[in-house]
């Protein structure tokens, strides 16, 4: 759809970029990352334009962006996101970024309504409020009740907004493209940060994911006292029309009506946070965008969530590869983390690990006289993600928007009890989480997943190692060693041998142990039955215990 626009619309979209850049001081940055060949009607500006007083430039770049229209101020949106390409003081400026614009006359919307639900789509409901409750950048929302006389809020998109965007997301890869081959693109994945930003603006424009959004927050919540997400109509629901439960209550950012409620605002930071843990590192799907307009509360404390069509989602594997660096964070092995930190996709092709793994034990050992409970969540975030940064390395985007989203929940704690601290709740909850992980629960969980792998990966292991001795018999098998890695390498190949006979024997032990249990279960003879489950919880301690983190136990 993009490719398809027509050529004077994107050389007219283009000049019109170029004229607020310019406007705002921007021009310059243009011409620095590589792209100034783009604009060759208006070459001369670029660079030119003084930089208007009194705003900063980072505020510069957010009235750009707000100026250009809702693909650049989502486009803002996710680079807040990403301290590990942007400096603090930009990304503070682009979090503060608002999508809020003066509402259409409903008459302009009508069009979509008629389109998506039919001519008659006034018919559907008994009453259609047309002054509107909120409005954004991409959608309007109004009030209606519908003839079973359940009250409703109905979001409709705006027309043409599409269109914009599909122009706006074809230059931006154009844009992509060209710092690619620039000193920029070296530094930072261009075309993969906007085929993600693309990706993620698409599904915010199809209000048909945000619905499906909500019915799989309400499956994964509905364990889970105290939250409620509002309900769906699908029959009102289109790609364009989002139809969900009217739902009322204080804002979370207003601590006088909490107060007047008489809501302890203390226990709803702990409730939040302990919604958001689970939404994380036990479902691995989440809503990213914390901040306070998308939370209300209820006179009984009930957290109302919306506005979920941004999430961050991660697989089992993610979901256990996130948890591991957990168990490094909490251990302070900062060898660990920085393998955490790689397995979940960090890191440019030629990575200083060893200076990477120093600057980590030097922000550790800053922690290390402090309780976890005590450490500021938002503190260790940007403090990682500054490391980043300074490191060029490139963090996935669910775990940059993940710290983001623990920064923010964290920042939206505080504003209801200036005394939160979201490690007072990370603390217990990882101990807990880290004991099911580790324990017979996900050990069961996972023994299936082992055996599977085990069962594909051994009738390959004797060609691999076949092929590895011809290599190194025709003396092609190369192996990369910098100096300075040799310092400790024999004190590491020293343990190897030992840790891996160790974990191979234990993990054969548990395995068959599990298998022999199965088998017995119905056994006449108890004592038997209990020899195996003594066994079985004996090698689990001994699988634990070389689990162990390193350094934890020498």
């Amino acid at each position: 759809m993009t490719g398809q626009a027509p050529r004077w619309t994107v050389r007219r979209r283009y000049r019109h970029i170029l004229q607020v850049l310019a406007r705002h001081g921007l021009g310059y940055s243009l011409a620095r990352a590589g792209l100034g060949g783009l604009f060759p009607f208006h070459r001369g500006w670029l660079g030119h334009a003084p930089q208007p007083a009194p705003y900063t430039r980072p505020q510069h770049l957010c009235l750009a962006l707000q100026e250009l229209g809702p693909a650049f101020i989502k486009l803002g949106q996710i680079l807040s996101t990403r301290a590990d390409l942007l400096p603090p003081d930009f990304i503070r400026e682009l979090s503060r970024l608002q999508a809020d614009v003066p509402p259409v006359p409903f008459a302009d919307l009508a069009g979509v309504l008629a389109a998506d639900l039919g001519p008659d789509f006034r018919r559907r409901f008994a009453h259609l409020d047309e002054t509107p409750l909120a409005a954004a950048s991409i959608g309007q929302v109004h009030r209606a009740r519908l003839h079973t006389g359940e009250e409703v809020v109905v979001k409709v998109q705006r027309p043409g907004v599409a269109e914009e965007v599909a122009v706006d997301l074809l230059i931006l890869r154009r844009l992509a493209r060209r710092a690619a081959r620039t000193a920029l693109g070296r530094l930072v994945d261009t075309e993969g940060l906007i085929d993600e930003f693309a990706l993620t603006l698409e599904r915010e424009l199809d209000y048909e994911e945000e619905g499906r959004n909500a019915d799989r927050f309400r499956r994964n919540l509905s364990d889970e006292p105290g939250v409620f997400i509002p309900k769906v109509y699908w029959e009102h629901t289109t790609a364009r029309v989002l139809t969900m439960e009217y739902v009322t209550g204080a804002r979370i950012d207003d601590p006088a009506e909490l107060d007047r409620r008489g809501i302890d605002r203390r226990a709803l930071a702990e409730r939040c946070a302990r919604v958001y843990l689970k939404m994380i590192f036990e479902d691995g799907f989440f809503h990213a965008d914390p901040h306070p307009g998308n939370f209300f509360i209820r006179d009984d404390g009930t957290i109302i969530l919306i506005d979920l069509g941004m999430v961050g989602h991660f697989n089992e594997a993610n979901r256990e590869q996130l948890i591991a660096l957990l168990r490094a964070m909490i251990s302070q092995d900062a060898e660990a983390l920085v393998d955490g930190i790689l397995d979940l996709g960090a890191g440019l092709t030629a990575i200083e690990r060893q200076a990477v793994t120093q600057d980590l034990q030097r922000m550790i050992t800053r922690y290390a006289d402090r309780s976890l409970a005590g450490i500021s969540m938002e503190t260790l975030m940007n403090d990682i993600l500054r490391l980043a940064f300074r490191h060029h390395l490139r963090l996935p985007a669910n775990l940059t928007l993940l710290t983001k989203t623990l920064a923010m929940a964290e920042g939206l704690g505080r504003r209801l009890d200036p005394g939160f601290r979201a490690m007072d709740v990370l603390a217990p909850f990882s101990r807990r989480l880290l004991i099911e992980e580790y324990g017979p629960k996900g050990m069961r969980r996972r023994l299936p997943l082992l055996a599977l792998e085990l069962a594909d990966a051994l009738p390959r292991l004797p060609g691999v190692l076949f092929r590895l001795l011809r290599r190194a018999e025709r003396g092609d098998l190369a192996v990369g060693l910098e100096a300075r890695q040799f310092a400790g390498l024999r004190r590491a190949l020293d343990g190897a041998a030992e840790r891996v006979a160790g974990a191979v024997l234990a993990a054969a032990l548990l395995v068959s142990l599990s298998l022999l249990l199965a088998l017995f279960r119905d056994h006449p003879n108890p004592l038997t039955r209990w020899v195996l489950r003594g066994g079985f919880l004996a090698a689990l301690g001994l699988v634990l215990w070389r689990l162990r983190p390193r350094g934890s136990g020498r």
